[in-house]
């Protein structure tokens, strides 16, 4: 199988778009954590995505891959300014850490889990961030099945948040070093 990582290029948005979606929905369901107003959680969630997956075009310090086989979206990850969890593991954590960015949009269609696509990546995403100014990662999942990927990659979490999303999900975060990292 062969695997083609590249940057997101705008004619690709609307395709990532659906792609993410359907990937949400399949982990939200995976998980049976559809929460009383599943749609609108999606909604929001389409919506964050969007604005980050736009903002990415000519912007140096956000920055979005996708893997493709053949012509078809596969995954999806990218870095972007930390956002709240993050801002919230460092308060829990009583550290701030300076030119921090968040890793983001991880998404690996169901039937590719587990073939390293994860994995590839998350290792070309540290190379490019390895060249911006960012100097910390922070990364976060409350999805139980991307729990032991990211363990295997970076060990315990850093920060755990209980109960942090509206439908009480526990939210783990990991924060780190860039220069640490060796994947």
């Amino acid at each position: 199988m062969e695997i083609v990582i590249e940057q997101l290029q705008k004619k690709d948005l609307e395709e990532i778009l659906k792609f993410i979606k359907e990937v949400i929905k399949d982990n939200f369901l995976f998980e049976n954590r559809p929460p009383g107003n599943f749609e609108e959680v999606i909604d929001n969630e389409m919506a964050t995505q969007r604005k980050r997956l736009e903002e990415s075009f000519g912007s140096k310090g956000i920055k979005f891959l996708v893997a493709k086989k053949k012509d078809e979206v596969v995954g999806t990850i990218g870095y972007y300014y930390s956002g709240p969890t993050i801002l919230k593991a460092q308060e829990v954590l009583k550290q701030n850490f300076h030119n921090i960015c968040e890793i983001v949009s991880v998404y690996v269609k169901p039937e590719y889990q587990r073939q390293n696509i994860g994995s590839l990546l998350l290792k070309n995403i540290f190379e490019s961030i390895k060249s911006s100014p960012y100097e910390y990662f922070g990364l976060s999942t409350a999805y139980k099945k991307g729990l032991a990927f990211w363990r295997k990659k970076f060990g315990e979490t850093t920060c755990f948040l209980p109960k942090y999303y509206n439908d009480k999900a526990d939210c783990s975060v990991w924060i780190g070093k860039i220069s640490e990292v060796n994947l």
